[in-house]
Formats: C-alpha cells, structure tokens, sequence
C-alpha cells in the first residue's frame, strides 16, 4: 500500500468502513470466554467477525503498566478498551478508543515509517479537543498514547476519555424507546453549549453528531464525544454537504461542486438526533441511502429530508427543525447560539426557564497528570508544564499518591530538559529519583530515571557524572524480567557516555550490543538508525572515516523513511558534515551543513544544534577555505545563540576555541590569546572535552610564540601533547604533528648552527 498523504488515508480508512461495511463471518464461541459481561462479550463477537485480532483481554495490563483492561466496546469503525487506572489514587476507569483499522493489515503491514507517521497524526486530530478542557456537556480526553501491541511490538494509538457507565444515546433509545419533548429539548440545549465551548476552542465543526457520540451522564446530563478534526461523518446523520463530500472522497464524480461542511452541518445532525429520539426511531431512510446510491445521493443534495410531516411534533420544534434540516445552509439559523435561544425559548414557552443541571467535574491530580502526558506526547512541551505543576501541587500529601508524585517531578525534569532549562531538569530527576525510592516495585522508573539524568549529563557535556548514572541504570534494567528494551536504551545512553569520554573500544562494544537488540525486535527501525548513527560518530573519532560516511548514510536512509525524525536526520546530516571536513571535503562539508541547519531552524528548541552547525560546522568550512568573512560572521552567530542557553559553557568554550583560531589566523593576536584562555578557564581538568582542550593549548602557544614567549609556547605544547595521549592517535595526528614542528623550532631557536670560518 503506498500512500502519499497520511490525512487522506486516515479518512479513507474511515470511509470504507461507512460506505462498504465489512461481511462479518462467523467465529467460534470460546473468543468471548474472557471477558465476564455481555456488552464485551458482544463486542468481542463483533470485532473477531471483522477479522480483527485483539491483543488485550480482561484484566491485562495495557500502556505503560498504569492500566488493566476491564471491558470492551466496539463501533462501526472504533475500538473502544474500557481500563481502569492502578495509580492507588481511588478506582477511575477510562474509555481508550482507537480506530479498527490499526489492527488490520493495512496499518500492521505497512512500513514503520508510516505506522508511525498515521499514529502520530491520528493523535493530533484530537489536538483541539485535548485543549478543550472540561465542559459539562463534552466527554473530557485525559490522556493520548501509543500502546505497544504486546505481540508484534507495534504502536496502537489510542484516545482516553471518559468513562459514561450509563452508554450512548443510541443505547438510551433502544431501552427506553424515546424520549420526551422536554428530555428533546434540554438534549438539543446542551450539545448546543457543548459545541459553542468547542467552537471557542478552535474546532471548525464536530461532522459526525449522532446518537452514538451522545453519552447519557444521569437524567437530564448529555455529553457529546469524538471530536476529531479529520471525520467525515456517518450515513444517516450527514448533511447534504457532507454527503457530497462523501462522495467526492470515495469515487471522483462529484455529487456537488460545493463540498464545505462547517457549523451548519452540525445544525442538521442535531436535527435529526432530536428528531430521532423524540420519535424513538430515525424517520429518513434517504440519509442513510445516500451514501451507498449515487442516485439517492444526488436527491438528497438536490431536495434534503424534504417536508417534515408528523403531525405529532409540537408545532414550535417543527419550526426548528424545519430550519436546521434545510438543504440550504444559509436557510438554517446564523450560528449555534442563535439556535441554542430557539431551544431555549421553545423550553420556556412550555417547562419554564431551563435550569443547568449540576455536573461535577474532575480536577484531580490524576486528572492534570494524564493532561500534561497528552501534550507531552505531542511535543507540545510549553503546554505540558502548567497542567504537570498542578498534578504536583495537588498530589502532594495525598496517602497514596506517591507514585504519581514521583512521575509528575520526572515529567517535569524532561519538560525542563526539552526547553533548554539544564539545571532545573538536573535537580528535578533527583528529586524524581528519591521519591521513587520510597515507591515499592518502582525499579522499571527508577532506571528510566536514571537514564534520563545521564542523558541529560550528556547534554550538557557532564560525561563522568552521565557514565556513573548510566552504569546504575543498565545495572538495574538488566535485573528486570522481559524489561529488554529499557535495556537496550540504557546500552545506547552508556554508549553515548562511553563516546564522550573517549572510552572507545566500551562505546563501540555497547552499540553493537544494543543495535543487535534492535534488530531482532520488529518495528524498531528508528532504535537501528541511532545505533547505526552512534557507530558512525566512533568511527569518526577513531579516524576511520569510511566506515564514518558508510554508516551515516545507512542512518539516514532509515531515518528519511520514517516521518518525525527531522531532528535525527539533521544530526546524522551535520555529523556526515564534520567527516567531511576532517578529511579536506570542504564543498561536500558546507552543503550538508546548510541543509542540516535548515532543518534544524524549522524545529523549535534547537538553539544549541542550530549554534554547532553554525559555528563549528560552518565557521571551521569558512575559514579553513579561506573565506574569512563568512567566518566570522558564522562563529559570532553561533557564540550569540549559546550565550542565550542556560547550561551551555562547554560548549560556548568549544565555539571560543574555534573563534580563537580565527583571530590568530587574522594576526589578531591580543583577541586570539583572549579568547582562547576565557576557553581553556571553562574547559579545564573537564572530561570529554580534550580535543578542543589540546588544540587550545596548541593555538594559545603559537599566540605565546608569535610574541617571543618561548618558555610559555614549550609549556602549552606540552600540555597539548599530555591531552592528546589520552585520545586515539588517528584522531590527534595533526595536533601531535604540529605540536613537534614547533618543540623543534624552539629547540633549533635556541642552539642555532655555528658557522664555518
């Protein structure tokens, strides 16, 4: 299956489930066994009939080992696990829902790069129902994530909201039968209030009001659910308009040229889900016709629902939905507040004023938890700060709460860390560490913690302190049954550290360790490509440059397969430019430079790579090819952007020594000398750094030399000379080699030759 546009195949899976329902076939009776009460037993029936293979059953642990599975749902296109939180914070149960189609081949047999892409963008459909908050009148989303199938390690996302036990609508009616005018007026009212608060959120239109997205939350209490920025609808409560969409989706002759649903279109399904639960049953065949007949369709564009004609509608509703169920949009009311007084008027003419029932609505430290993890898991990590402070302001002190006291700090530490706030992020996985001490059978947290510190130490160029942390945590993940991926991520963290302080033949053992993890685990082909890149980056500093340019490019063949790793592919990209540099490519180098910080200026909070790319990427180019003004004018940018990010000495001392460099080349001398010793003060005695220690020390001795200090130059050389005997050779060759030409000039300066009388 190739696909082009993740969007457009999102909406198609959705459309052939509408428009062709599958032929259920029938199963053996023994696939309900595990699950104790009828509805899950029905849905369980109905699921394995569409061929559908699920994963999960009753009282299995699903995500990330805070839920267990206690029921299960299923719709004509959805799946719905009924799971219940094991956060020791009072029983919640939560409805997750995903679409079918992620069980099926066409998600399962697709390419990684693609699962990930359509699971990442089927999350952020529900971006502005996220933002939406709590609303009396909305079912609130709590938290979005990708669940790893247990079976075949593929990511299923799924969207948890709330849990209504009382059912739908549609549920509603085939108990009761219908409902009352009064009970059809206030529903009318409240999915109007409903959707006003989406509408003020952004959303353009709901698209798909039916009476299965109508939760019943106690007499007299609706919430309307499934906002999705990306649905088409349903057969049978489509307006004309979306009908006509429908088609022009699923077949290339349009029904109508006009194909825009908004607001209004919400209008007409309201009509007819009042209209169908003050009746007890849908009254127009055509609705539903319309989408499986050309014919059909073409009418109910052209002519609607045509005249509403039941003379058992009080007159004032008939009017109403006159209006809403026109075919013409600009016949039915303005907007949904002018609609919503309509109701509300009609209610009053005949019940008095309505009066809003009470809904309670949860503010709990759960609640704000799982709201911070959903934006978390969007990247979107300004937003995840204030919701994450809130569940840690309110678990605080809570019996029982120490678990979610212990991932809200974490959580906090990793926000800190993705915008640039190092020593907050610091002191935050500390804090997160000794709480989850205090936690019984918290070691799968606490390595992950750990991790994270030493990735964090990494960051910000601390690789004694990273490699310390990140012994304990492989330590601990290897202590953990079946915990073989947290394993393999703390192998690649302590390969990073390992790099760092030039430890290579442990960095290189570590990778391939990790990398054959990888390889044997389906669907982890972007875990491979940082494996892949980190052997290439070992390669580098061990001076063997083809298996360097080899490697990068495998890395990023993998990444430009997969979607969302923009980030990765401008690292591999800026990496394979400094091969380039080292070995004299200075076009090649300076291309791939430009292209990995074009991407990188595209992803917020990459200051600090945007700087590396600048400055010792394309600033050392510049200048080793003679273009000095480009140079400079790269270096100070660079220095600039690092001088904005907390945390970031080392590596502002790093781009100093480059920009000393560039002075001295200049001949100027006094700035060169300065610069490179406000470097070597920051650098000194730091591990990880003694690359860029050695050439300062050679670079300041030549500034020593340039002004006759011969005793200061022989000291710096030797200095440099002692750092470069703690690297590999191949990486310090020209170093080492200028570091003797100028031992033996100051040798041959000091004994010159006699000369013969």
């Amino acid at each position: 299956m190739h696909i082009n546009d993740i969007h457009t195949t999102l909406i198609s899976w959705r459309t052939e489930a509408l428009k062709a329902p599958e032929k259920l076939v029938k199963v053996e009776p023994d696939i309900t066994g595990k699950w104790p009460d009828e509805e899950s037993q029905a849905a369980a029936t109905d699921l394995a009939g569409r061929g559908i293979d699920l994963p999960w059953g009753h009282g299995d642990l699903f995500g990330e080992r805070e839920f267990k599975v206690s029921g299960l749902r299923s719709g004509g296109i959805g799946v719905v696990y009924i799971v219940e939180s094991s956060m020791n914070m009072g029983k919640q149960l939560y409805a997750a829902k995903t679409l079918n189609s992620f069980f099926k081949p066409d998600y399962l047999d697709l390419a990684p790069r693609f699962q990930e892409e359509i699971s990442r963008v089927f999350l952020e459909e529900t971006l502005p129902w996220l933002e939406m908050g709590q609303h009396p009148n909305i079912i609130t989303v709590h938290l979005l994530e990708n669940v790893l199938h247990p079976a075949l390690n593929r990511n299923i996302p799924f969207v948890y909201s709330e849990y209504m036990p009382s059912g739908n609508l549609r549920r509603c009616i085939h108990h009761r039968g219908k409902l009352t005018y009064r009970e059809t007026l206030i529903l009318g009212i409240q999915l109007c209030e409903g959707l006003l608060h989406a509408y003020k959120h952004g959303l353009e239109a709901h698209r798909d009001i039916k009476p299965d997205n109508v939760m019943i939350g106690g007499e007299g209490k609706f919430k309307l659910t499934d906002f999705s920025t990306n649905v088409i609808g349903t057969p049978g409560y489509m307006a004309p308009e979306q009908v006509a969409s429908f088609w022009e989706i699923w077949d290339e002759e349009s029904i109508s040229n006009d194909c825009r649903a908004d607001q209004r279109a919400d209008q007409f399904a309201m009509g007819l889900v009042m209209l169908e639960s003050y009746l007890g049953s849908h009254p127009f065949p055509i609705c539903r016709e319309a989408c499986l007949e050309r014919d059909s369709a073409k009418s109910f564009t052209r002519d609607g629902v045509g005249e509403i004609t039941d003379i058992s509608l009080p007159e004032v509703f008939r009017r109403i939905l006159a209006r809403i169920l026109s075919t013409e949009t600009e016949n039915r009311f303005r907007d949904m507040s002018t609609l919503k007084k309509a109701l509300l008027d009609a209610h009053e003419g005949e019940f008095g004023t309505y009066k809003k029932p009470v809904i309670e609505e949860d503010y709990s430290a759960e609640w704000w938890f799982h709201r911070g993890k959903a934006f978390m898991t969007l990247s979107r990590w300004v937003l995840a700060e204030d919701p994450i402070r809130e569940a840690l302001r309110r678990c605080q002190g809570i019996p029982g709460a120490d678990l979610i006291h212990a991932r809200c700090v974490m959580n906090l530490a990793t926000v800190y860390r993705w915008t640039n706030r190092f020593t907050e992020a610091e002191e935050k996985y500390k804090e997160a560490l000794r709480l989850f001490r205090h936690v019984p059978q918290a070691e799968s947290e606490i390595a992950r913690c750990i991790s994270n510190l030493g990735a964090l130490y990494v960051v910000i160029g601390r690789y004694s302190e990273a490699e310390e942390v990140m012994q304990n945590a492989l330590k601990i993940s290897r202590q953990i049954p079946g915990d073989v991926l947290e394993t393999a991520n703390c192998l690649s963290n302590l390969g990073s550290v390992f790099y760092y302080t030039n430890h290579h033949p442990e960095a290189e053992k570590v990778f391939k360790e990790a990398l054959e993890i990888h390889r044997g685990r389906p669907g982890s082909e972007f875990e491979i490509a940082k494996c892949l890149a980190n052997l290439a980056a070992i390669s580098t500093s061990t001076g063997r440059f083809s298996e360097t340019e080899k490697y990068y490019k495998e890395a990023l063949n993998i990444y430009r397969r997969i979607p969302g790793t923009e980030y990765y592919q401008a690292a591999a990209i800026a990496n394979l430019g400094y091969c380039y540099y080292l070995t004299g490519r200075f076009s090649e180098a300076e291309k791939v430079y430009k292209e990995s910080l074009k991407i990188y200026r595209r992803i917020p909070g990459t200051e600090l790579e945007q700087a590396k790319s600048m400055g010792g990427g394309l600033g050392n180019v510049y200048r080793d090819s003679g273009r000095m003004d480009e140079a400079e004018h790269a270096f100070k940018q660079a220095l600039q952007t690092l001088q904005r990010i907390p945390g970031s000495e080392h590596t502002q001392a790093a781009c100093k020594v480059d920009i000393g460099i560039f002075y001295f080349q200049q001949g100027r001398l006094e700035k060169a000398e300065k610069t490179l010793s406000d470097a070597m003060k920051v650098m000194q005695d730091v591990v990880g750094m003694e690359y860029s220690q050695a050439l300062c020390a050679l670079e300041l001795a030549r500034c020593r030399l340039a002004q006759n200090d011969h005793a200061r130059a022989r000291s710096l050389v030797k200095d440099a000379l002692k750092l470069c005997g703690q690297l590999p050779p191949e990486l310090t060759d020209e170093i080492r080699a200028d570091c003797q030409k100028i031992l033996e000039d100051l040798e041959d300066s000091a004994h010159p030759p006699t000369k013969e009388k």
